[in-house]
C-alpha cells in the first residue's frame, strides 16, 4: 500500500526511477510495523533538480521513538548458522539511498531519504514546497 502510494505519487510528478523507491519504502514501512508503530506516515516531496542531478525527498514517520543508528551494519552469520532475516533493510536503505537520516519528532521519529534519479526524465515545473502525505494506521 505505502510502495504503491509512493510510486503513483513520485511518477505522477515526473520521477522515472521507481525501482529504489519502491524497495526503501518497504523497508521503512515495514520497520515502522515490526517496532509496533500505531500508525506511520509517508510523505512525499515534489521531485527537484540541481546542477548535480534529480532527487526526490520523501520520510516516514511513525510515533515509535527508538531511534535506529545510521551506521548500522549488516552481520554475518557464523559459520554454519542460517543468516538474520533481520537487519538488512537500514544498510539497503543506505545503499540505495542519496542520503538517509533519522530525525526524533514530538511522539516519535521520521526517517528522511533523499534519492538520486538514476535515469534522467524530463524536469516538469519542481516545486519543493508541495507535500502529498498518506497514513496508514
Amino acid at each position: 500500500m505505502a510502495r504503491d502510494f509512493a510510486v503513483d505519487v513520485a511518477l505522477s510528478n515526473g520521477w522515472s526511477d521507481d525501482f529504489a523507491l519502491r524497495l526503501v519504502v518497504s523497508e521503512l514501512a515495514t520497520n515502522a510495523v515490526q517496532a509496533k508503530a500505531s500508525r506511520f506516515t509517508l510523505t512525499i516531496f515534489e521531485p527537484y533538480e540541481d546542477e548535480t542531478g534529480r532527487y526526490l525527498l520523501f520520510e516516514v514517520a511513525d510515533d515509535c521513538s527508538d531511534i535506529p543508528a545510521q551506521e548500522q551494519a549488516m552481520s554475518k552469520p557464523a559459520e554454519g548458522e542460517v543468516p538474520s532475516e533481520n537487519g538488512r533493510g537500514l544498510p539497503l536503505v543506505a545503499t540505495l539511498s542519496e542520503e538517509w537520516h533519522p530525525e526524533k519528532r514530538k511522539g516519535g521519529k521520521a526517517i528522511c531519504v533523499t534519492l538520486k534519479e538514476e535515469r534522467h526524465a524530463p524536469a516538469r515545473g519542481c516545486n519543493p514546497s508541495v507535500r502529498l502525505t498518506q497514513s496508514v494506521a
